[in-house]
């Protein structure tokens, strides 16, 4: 952890693969004075830049993120490009973005096939946002520490798509979530802590064929501006509440479960109505 410079006596001394825990809060490993860690190529293993306003560059042609890749908030790592960003797929690796991930070569990212984790930080290509057009998610995206993000079209999620409380993930006009349809959630893992704000377009949430959880208070699918599950009536999938969660369903049906349903110690599923 490295607030302040690791000074070797030896010259010529290069990293160019982190596969430590190595934390940079403004300091670095010098060899005789020059930066070690200037032509940084690899991260294996756990690399935090941490502290305030730590910006960290690396002169590798490529930067490779195959472990744990943590920006905090105010900090920045800046790389001519990506090694994971293949065509317009982030393909793996596992970013937590407080801060920025910028990169000098440009990238128009569409899908996420990594462990993305957005805490108000973004992947950034001078003042382009490369993240602007993501419209799918085969993998795990998280929004945290109060994150907005919202889509410039239809999104599809074929992985785990986590919103935090206080976060929130936004569709606009008439663009959808492709995986709902006619009423039925069919595919896809959902942890719901925030806001998932879908359209009018999109509908409500009748049936759910999908990994479903509402977490805490807090937990909320809206259908413009309506509660998309107030006539969810079906699950067909698996379905949970956590964490002080609660639940009305409509009150003019029965409800009917041929999944799972699991209701954690302190929250409540209501089958709304009377003599449902």
């Amino acid at each position: 952890v490295l607030a302040g410079n690791l000074d070797l006596t030896t010259s010529g001394i290069s990293v160019t693969t982190n596969s430590s825990t190595l934390t940079l809060e403004g300091g670095t490993i010098n060899s005789n004075g020059v930066n070690a860690l200037s032509a940084l190529a690899s991260n294996t293993k756990t690399l935090t830049i941490a502290g305030t306003g730590t910006n960290v560059s690396t002169t590798a042609a490529s930067f490779s993120n195959t472990g744990t890749l943590t920006i905090d908030k105010g900090d920045t790592f800046t790389a001519p490009a990506l090694t994971q960003i293949s065509g317009s797929t982030l393909t793996g690796g596992t970013y937590v973005l407080a801060g920025n991930l910028d990169l000098t070569a440009t990238a128009n990212i569409t899908t996420n096939s990594a462990a993305l984790t957005l805490e108000g930080g973004s992947i950034e290509t001078g003042t382009t946002n490369d993240l602007a057009n993501l419209s799918s998610n085969t993998n795990a995206l998280t929004l945290a520490s109060n994150a907005t993000f919202t889509a410039a079209g239809n999104f599809t999620n074929s992985g785990a798509l986590t919103i935090n409380s206080g976060s929130t993930f936004t569709l606009t006009g008439s663009h959808t979530l492709t995986n709902l349809s006619a009423g039925t959630l069919a595919s896809g893992t959902y942890v719901i802590g925030g806001t998932l704000q879908l359209t009018a377009t999109n509908g409500g949430i009748t049936t759910s064929g999908a990994n479903l959880t509402l977490t805490g208070t807090k937990a909320s699918i809206k259908d413009g501006s309506t509660n998309a599950l107030a006539g969810f009536n079906n699950n067909t999938g698996t379905f949970a509440l956590a964490s002080s969660a609660k639940l009305t369903t409509s009150t003019s049906s029965n409800f009917s479960n041929s999944g799972t349903v699991t209701i954690a110690k302190g929250t409540t599923l209501t089958v709304g109505g009377t003599g449902h």
